[in-house]
């Protein structure tokens, strides 16, 4: 079975370059295998209220008292915690706007392929899918 999902996220993404969009059953199905990463985008006190088992929390924003700011050290940080550039990446935020932004970012340092996960944090709690607090 996680072959036939893999095959269609892989079409999802119709280009090595173009970012992928992947929803939360399949997101689920794909993290069970090895080559797959889930990266969790948002900030620091979301991923400790909650967040997808085994995942690498790299916020791309930081909120502060001048509206938000881009992390300029994401893609350090992601290419430390994920040296393989042939690595699968799903990115995860709270509803999925963040996560376009950092899988963008992702593309730009070479990885092959990088998803958003439609619908982020709050849809894969809404389905009932397991996560750690």
């Amino acid at each position: 079975m996680a072959r036939a999902l893999h095959r269609r996220a892989t079409v999802a993404a119709a280009h090595a370059s173009d970012l992928g969009h992947m929803d939360v059953a399949e997101a689920s199905e794909m993290l069970s295998l090895d080559d797959w990463h889930y990266i969790d985008c948002r900030t620091e006190e979301e991923f400790r209220d909650g967040h997808v088992a085994g995942s690498i929390n790299i916020p791309v924003v930081f909120f502060t008292e001048q509206g938000m700011v881009a992390n300029a050290k994401f893609a350090d940080a992601l290419k430390a915690a994920v040296p393989d550039r042939e690595t699968k990446l799903i990115m995860g935020c709270k509803v999925g706007q963040r996560s376009i932004m950092a899988g963008h970012l992702a593309l730009n340092e070479q990885y092959d392929e990088v998803y958003n996960l439609t619908g982020g944090f709050d849809q894969w709690k809404a389905q009932g899918l397991p996560y750690e607090a």
